[in-house]
């Protein structure tokens, strides 16, 4: 679930532990995947990340969303992951 036989073109930009450990603060990616949360699985294998999704929130296009939301090509997604306060 979350996939398609319809390559897309996705932008992420990527900040806090995730920028750290892909070494990138953003990244153009032609993928199958439909919803954040398949792009997700994506990244986690090509990545190694190990942030569990369920401490991430994700906005695509510039709004916050279900990791479950069906995204198309040419947008734009952010994991954000928890920042801590002081």
């Amino acid at each position: 679930m979350g996939r398609s036989s319809e390559a897309r073109t996705v932008s992420l930009v990527h900040f806090g532990a995730i920028r750290e450990k892909i070494g990138l603060s953003c990244e153009t990616l032609v993928t199958e995947a439909a919803t954040p949360r398949a792009l997700y699985r994506e990244l986690e294998e090509r990545h190694g990340l190990e942030i569990p999704l369920s401490a991430l929130s994700v906005a695509v296009n510039g709004t916050l969303c279900d990791v479950d939301e069906p995204f198309g090509s040419g947008s734009t997604i952010i994991y954000l992951p928890p920042f801590g306060g002081g």
